[in-house]
């Protein structure tokens, strides 16, 4: 049966493996059915008969025929001689502006005969295939099993025989007497348990004369349990009915004072009790041991850890008997306890750490979830306690971070969180707020209260905080993405002026994404050329002329385009790529004088901006000699502009930098003038060669008064120290009528020119010299 069963599913299978390629030929054909009907449709009985010749060409395929609309069969080929076959009509369907029309059928007719010869064929092979392989695994499986009960019935005589005298603790007495040799297997197991049954009855005896010997170990297991370092004790039925010294010394009992207590009075209340009872009987009525780890309690009521594990003497009746192990761990509990505090809290504040925060987060994320409520995540970070722990030491600034941590916690919640981040950055988690304007408050309240002046070791410090708000779910769904847009906001509020707050808005994330892609796009910015240059003219007011350009420096971005400097300069500067950055500009600036003087331009004035970074931390003076080199102009023709900030930070080293680079025969300007620290005193001890006015000052010079006056005012100071002024900024006509009253000598702005490629500077002066010859030449 199971051999016929076997048969059809395979013959099943085979079956449908042949059909589907009769539905594949058929399949083929339907492939060509819109040539066929475009060739109907046109009428073209070549095509149409060549068409049904190629199809009639596919695997057991007997007739092709094409009948109109009426269903009178116009075009046929080949015939059907197979006692069965398999057809499938197809439409005809011709488009005829814009409509669909059917214009016959075609019927396709597939041998089925070479299916049912190849079904026989293999009927015939797969039954006698499988009735074979089915004789022969009967054959071997009564050969097996005539082997294996054979040998297993003669091994279990001889288990039996071994069984009882390897168990018993004397040896069985064996008789002479021989098994009978004609007994089948079973009669043989038989006789084996007749023959050991005798013996047992003689160990019998031999088991009594060990009674005296065993009475005589319980002493001793008795001495044993008495002097275990851990307390042993059975109960029956919640009472203590036995229990070695050690316990008793454990529970601050005297000796015999545990025997026939209740169970109940270890433990601090009767929940706890139920509680563990209920366990452990659930536990020990299946066989299993219990262990735990739990408080109980000593005589004079003392708490102490207790770690347990019992069992029960008998499974079926847990509550009868169960013998348990005590031993106190009270000592290395805390000390478990003191190791999770230290990985969970800041050693130096007592506050929660990140990962405690982390966990507080997610308990709080899903009861924020069921009441729709929002979670604020503040990064508190402590305004200038750099210039604390630098001045008065790292002792100071800790006493300052453990009053700032207390101040911290006095202005929270219960249920709020407060974490020491690292440094002087502290983390506050404030759950299960209404709406997030619902912070407020409590950072009006953290910031006035960590404002106020604190004492520490005989110093009264004040400091103020920075705060960045990121609040759940809104701007993120975890604690690094909450952390991540918090800081973002913090930094925000340092940006601002510090000593403020700031709520995390989207346009931060973008503005850090654009910075961090920017910052990379530095990185190779070099390396590809991205760099240009483009330079501002600089006019002389007296004769309307060039005299100079200011060489500006612009990022072709392959896919942002043109860059201006005021988006990529302070990313150069905050990561360090200015320096590269500022020496390419001073290199390709001076090669840039040196190409227009060697294509026929007469000589003119290049300006470039130093960075403080640059400044500080390069080698400005050997950079400055390199470009000089490489180009070979006339250092004469270089100008360097250097800011306000840059000569007042350690005045005596950038003094003796500005004296060697005048040794070398440039010029030095001090540009954006009037908006730093403008102080006489540099101007005369650092001996620069002009003064550039910040467009600050001349954007509104026509209409403020105040501007003008200071305009006013520079310009005569910077005459009378011999200096030349030139005004940036300038877009108006009036502007420039009112600079040339102050006597302002040179200008540059967007009313003369916007900044421009190297390549349109020639023209350009080409067309101001012959502007100005011409109006010479008409006074």
């Amino acid at each position: 049966m199971i051999t016929l069963c076997i048969s059809i599913v395979q013959l099943t299978l085979e079956y449908r493996e042949l059909r589907n390629d009769v539905e594949n030929v058929l399949d083929g054909v339907g492939i060509h059915i819109p040539s066929v009907a475009g060739s109907v449709w046109d009428f073209d009985e070549k095509q149409i008969q060549l068409t049904l010749s190629a199809l009639a060409q596919l695997p057991n395929i007997e007739r092709i025929s094409i009948a109109t609309t009426t269903g009178r069969q116009r075009w046929t080929t080949g015939k059907i001689v197979s006692s069965r076959v398999a057809t499938r009509t197809y439409a005809l369907r011709h488009q005829d502006r814009g409509k669909e029309a059917e214009i016959g059928t075609l019927e396709a007719a597939v041998s089925l005969d070479a299916v049912d010869r190849k079904i026989v064929a293999r009927a015939i092979t797969i039954v006698s295939s499988n009735a074979l392989k089915t004789f022969f695994v009967a054959v071997f499986m009564m050969i097996l099993f005539r082997r294996v009960v054979t040998r297993r019935l003669g091994k279990l005589g001889q288990k039996v025989t071994d069984l009882v005298p390897g168990a018993l603790p004397v040896p069985l007495v064996h008789s002479a007497q021989a098994m009978p040799r004609n007994l089948d297997e079973l009669d043989a197991v038989a006789w084996t348990l007749d023959h050991t049954a005798e013996e047992l009855a003689t160990a019998v005896e031999a088991l009594k004369d060990l009674n005296g010997e065993l009475q005589q170990r319980v002493v001793e297991q008795d001495v044993i349990l008495q002097n275990a370092l851990v307390g042993i004790l059975m109960v029956r039925n919640g009472v203590i009915v036995s229990c070695n010294r050690r316990l008793e010394e454990i529970f601050g009992y005297p000796a015999g004072g545990m025997n026939g207590l209740r169970t109940r009075v270890l433990y601090p209340t009767e929940e706890v009790y139920a509680s563990f009872r209920e366990k452990a009987v659930g536990a020990l009525g299946q066989g299993l041991s219990v262990s735990d780890t739990l408080t109980q309690l000593k005589l004079d009521g003392t708490p102490i850890w207790i770690e347990m594990s019992g069992r029960a003497l008998d499974p079926l009746r847990p509550r009868d008997a169960s013998i348990w192990i005590c031993s106190d761990v009270t000592e290395r509990k805390a000390a478990e306890d003191q190791v999770k505090f230290i990985a969970f809290h800041d050693a130096l504040t007592g506050l929660p750490n990140r990962l405690l925060v982390q966990d507080r987060l997610q308990q709080s994320m899903a009861g924020a979830d069921r009441s729709k409520a929002k979670i604020a995540l503040l990064v508190l970070d402590l305004d200038n306690f750099k210039t604390i722990n630098d001045t008065l030491g790292h002792s100071i600034g800790d006493g300052v971070l453990r009053e700032v941590a207390r101040r911290l916690g006095e202005c929270v919640r219960d249920t709020d969180t407060v974490c020491r981040q690292g440094g002087d950055e502290f983390v506050i988690l404030l759950p299960s707020l209404p709406d997030a304007e619902a912070t407020a408050p409590i950072l009006v309240k953290l910031m006035e209260r960590l404002i106020d002046p604190c004492r520490v070791e005989g110093h009264e410090l004040t400091t103020s905080v920075s705060i960045g708000v990121a609040v759940y779910p809104d701007d993120g769904q975890d604690l690094e993405t909450l952390m991540k847009k918090a800081d973002l906001a913090m930094y925000r509020a340092k940006d601002a002026g510090r000593n403020t707050y700031r709520f995390f808005d989207q346009q931060m994330n973008i503005d850090a994404i654009e910075q961090l892609s920017m910052r990379n796009g530095l990185r190779r910015a070099l390396e590809r050329g991205e760099f240009v240059l483009h330079y501002q003219p600089q006019i002389d007011l007296a004769g309307n002329t060039v005299i100079g350009v200011e060489a500006l420096i612009r990022w072709n971005h392959p896919d942002l385009g043109m860059i201006p400097p005021a988006r990529f300069i302070p990313v150069a500067e905050d990561s360090g790529l200015i320096i590269p950055i500022s020496e390419w500009v001073l290199r390709e600036a001076c090669r840039q004088a040196a190409a227009w003087v060697k294509s026929g331009l007469p000589p003119i004035l290049v300006a470039v901006n130093l960075s403080a970074v640059q400044f500080k931390r390069s080698d400005v003076e050997q950079s400055v000699i390199s470009a000089l080199e490489e180009s070979g102009i006339d250092p004469s023709l270089l100008e360097l502009e250097l800011t306000e900030s840059i000569l007042i930070t350690d005045t005596e080293t950038v003094l003796d930098m500005v004296k060697r680079l005048k040794q070398l025969g440039v010029k030095l300007s001090i540009d954006d003038f009037g908006t730093g620290y403008s102080s006489l005193s540099y101007l005369k001890r650092f001996q620069v060669n002009k003064l550039k006015i910040d467009q600050s000052f001349v954007r509104d010079l026509a209409t403020d008064q105040e501007d003008a006056a200071i305009v006013g005012a520079i310009i005569q100071m910077a005459h009378s120290l011999g200096l030349i002024v030139i005004a940036e900024g300038v877009e108006t006509e009036l502007i420039l009528g009112q600079l040339r009253s102050f006597g302002c000598d040179e200008a540059q702005g967007y009313y003369f020119a916007r900044p421009m490629p190297a390549e349109e500077v020639a023209a350009f002066r080409l067309r101001m010299n012959s502007a100005a010859k011409d109006g010479a030449a008409g006074h």
